[in-house]
């Protein structure tokens, strides 16, 4: 899915460039920027847009699955911070241990 995702991306990024060659001859928007420049900073490459693009979401979401007909909400607020831990360092994932469990709170506070 990464590869037809990334070939979406390429399609729509070539569409943007064409309508972009289809506007003012001088390459300007009514704002008077130049539309290479407005290009060239919105796909200038960078560590948190390649960090992004990895999808690192899967690989937590993954450590943390509930189980099969577990209400997933429940099983998150359910955690303790032991729990927390023993899950995300099974994965090599311990450094999200503390934003994650501070997230945790932040739902269960949101939810009482």
């Amino acid at each position: 899915s990464d590869k037809l995702g990334t070939s979406r991306d390429v399609k729509a990024f070539e569409d943007e460039v064409q309508s972009l060659k289809a506007e003012k001859p001088d390459g300007s928007d009514k704002f008077g920027t130049s539309r290479k420049v407005a290009l060239e900073s919105a796909t200038k490459w960078s560590v948190a847009g390649w960090v992004n693009s990895l999808v690192l979401t899967d690989v937590v979401a993954k450590a943390l699955k509930e189980p099969a007909g577990t209400d997933p909400f429940k099983y998150v607020l359910s955690f303790s911070l032991a729990d927390l831990t023993e899950k995300l360092e099974a994965e090599k994932l311990s450094g999200l241990v503390a934003p994650l469990w501070s997230a945790i709170e932040k739902l269960r506070d949101q939810s009482a």
